[in-house]
């Protein structure tokens, strides 16, 4: 199993995921894409021959990356409100 992200949906049948450490662009069906996935959610792809073949969604690191963005953009909110209070 390689790590993944999804990276879009284009058109209303397809998905880009960038799999593995140099990102490698593959277009699937979102029809192969578990339910609950969205733009951004880590996966795990199962290859063969260069062609995905299965993807479950890696729970964990998703909610990670959604806690870390989410704390980032809370220090940013908070940065703006001091330099707001400051002028």
């Amino acid at each position: 199993m390689k790590k993944a992200v999804l990276d879009r949906f284009e058109d209303h049948d397809l998905a880009v995921l960038l799999i593995g450490e140099n990102e490698k662009e593959y277009n699937v069906s979102r029809s192969i894409l578990p339910k609950e996935v969205k733009e951004g959610s880590h996966l795990f792809v199962k290859l063969e021959n260069d062609i995905v073949h299965s993807v479950t969604l890696d729970e964990e690191a998703t909610k990670a990356t959604e806690n870390r963005i989410h704390n980032k953009m809370d220090k940013l909110r908070e940065m703006k409100k001091m330099k707001r209070r400051s002028k």
